[in-house]
């Protein structure tokens, strides 16, 4: 995933390719390496990396920390989901799910929730290391029950309807 994002850096010059090199060497094996990498040796600053890619990308960018999240629209995409892509889902309204993501050059996602939740998925991105922080407030132990009772009271309300 950030292999392409990374070869992307390169490409528009953001990065030399000496980083590259090193991020490559560094990334065996892990799936965001290259950024990660990129980012702890201070090559790219992710505010500029955010601003690359929204520019690159035409998507929006918001900061996760100061955005709460409702757990209903959190149990929408179950927790495995979202951190093997590491994405978070952040609003619905009309039948549109707004996801948040770091890696805008990583789409395959895009399909995938779209058939689970059955309505269009639109995203907008975040820095890496906001995207974790919210995985981990909003995936991590506690909000899994929080997320469980949502998903049982929707589940609730639909059968009542039936």
């Amino acid at each position: 995933m950030s292999r392409q994002l990374a070869e992307l850096l390169l490409k528009e010059r953001i990065i030399s390719p000496q980083q590259f090199q090193e991020a490559e060497a560094s990334a065996k094996g892990q799936p965001r390496g290259y950024i990660k990498y990129l980012i702890d040796r201070k090559y790219i600053a992710e505010i500029k990396l955010l601003g690359f890619l929204g520019q690159k990308f035409g998507l929006p960018s918001i900061n996760l920390a100061k955005f709460e999240v409702k757990p209903e629209i959190v149990s929408l995409i179950p927790a495995d989901l979202a951190k093997k892509h590491r994405i978070l889902p952040i609003q619905a309204n009309q039948g549109t799910l707004v996801v948040a993501t770091a890696d805008p050059v990583h789409t395959a996602f895009v399909d995938e929730v779209k058939f689970l939740v059955k309505m269009n998925v639109e995203a907008v991105l975040t820095s890496y290391s906001s995207i974790d922080q919210a995985l981990t407030r909003y995936y991590g132990g506690a909000s899994i029950a929080a997320q469980a009772i949502a998903s049982f009271q929707r589940e609730a309300k639909e059968e009542s309807k039936a």
